[in-house]
This record gives C-alpha cells, structure tokens and sequence, in this order.
C-alpha cells in the first residue's frame, strides 16, 4: 500500500521538487503552501506522515505539529535551517520527534524519509502492542476481583465478564475497568 505524506512547506519550489521526488518514489502526496489548508487536507484525509517547513506560513510550527499529532495521529517531522534548544526540547514531546537539516539533497532525503516512515511504523506497532496488554491487564486485574469477592472461578469470572459487556454492548475490557473503578 502507497503511503501518503501531507507536505506543509511554503516555498513554491521546494513544494514541487518534493512533490516531484516522493512521486518517483512510489508516494501520495498532497502539498500545502499554508496551515489552514493542510489541517483541512488532514481532516479530509488520512496521512502516514506529515512533513513542515519550520518556516511554513499560516500557524506557528509548534501548535500545529501538536494538532496535527494529537487531533489527527499522524506523526510530524521537520525541515529545519537552525536548530535552537528550544526546538530540541519541542521535539521530545512529539511521537517520532525528528528533523531534516537544511539545504535538502534529494538522495539522503530519501533514505531519511525511508527511516522515518519505518520508524512510525514501529512506533505505532509498540503503541497498538502495549494497548493489547493494558486490555489483557484490565481483564486480568477484574477476574481477580470477581475469584476473590465472589469466590468464582477463573473460566466464571472471565464467562461473567464476557455477558456482561455483552449484555451492556461494551468491550470486555471497558466493563473490565467499570468493575474495577467500583471495588
């Protein structure tokens, strides 16, 4: 499957030469030369990953990597000219928290651009992997409850919960976290 990147980048020529050589490589791109059209295309569409000049015209480049990340889940990195402290630390809190330095040469870019998109992917692997384990950690923890306060089994107490998120259309580790919040 072909993956899509949201190109926030205000020059006209950078656009295009991005455009140009993510299309040679196999990407669907969609390029925005200010903020309130890349937030729109995000909103429309769903993006693998989304690329922002610093310098990118229309919203401070800080408040929109956060929406982005936080409203859409699609993880941003940076082109950058100067790299101050502040920027570093801005970076920590985003998921892949990465950077390309300027000027751009188009054959690193592309091996950059490769490591990133495989890093998200791996990052988003360990995200949906450790979800697995908080759903199996709640079922866990309510099991123990229902064998302790009403002396059944383990196969009961899991049949129990199992009809009762039924019963309730919920999943089982939603009524898992009810029952927990109640004792």
């Amino acid at each position: 499957m072909q993956k899509k990147i949201a190109l926030g980048i205000s020059s006209s020529a950078l656009r295009e030469d991005l455009t140009k050589m993510l299309y040679s490589n196999g990407f669907i791109t969609k390029a925005s030369p200010e903020a309130k059209s890349l937030l729109r295309s995000i909103q429309l569409e769903k993006f693998d990953l989304c690329i922002i000049d610093q310098g990118f015209v229309g919203m401070d480049y800080k408040s929109l990597s956060i929406q982005i990340e936080k409203k859409f889940n699609t993880p941003v990195v940076f082109f950058v000219q100067n790299i101050e402290g502040d920027f570093l630390n801005f970076l920590k809190t985003l998921k892949l928290g990465m950077y390309y330095k300027k000027p751009i040469k188009i054959n690193s870019l592309k091996h950059w651009l490769w490591n990133v998109l495989e890093m998200r992917d791996k990052i988003f692997k360990l995200e949906n992997e450790l979800c697995e384990v908080q759903k199996h950690n709640l079922i866990s923890k309510a099991k123990v409850i229902l064998m302790s306060k009403e002396n059944m089994t383990e196969v009961e107490a899991y049949n129990f919960l199992r009809t009762k998120s039924m019963e309730n259309r919920i999943r089982i580790d939603e009524y898992a976290n009810v029952l927990i919040n109640n004792n």
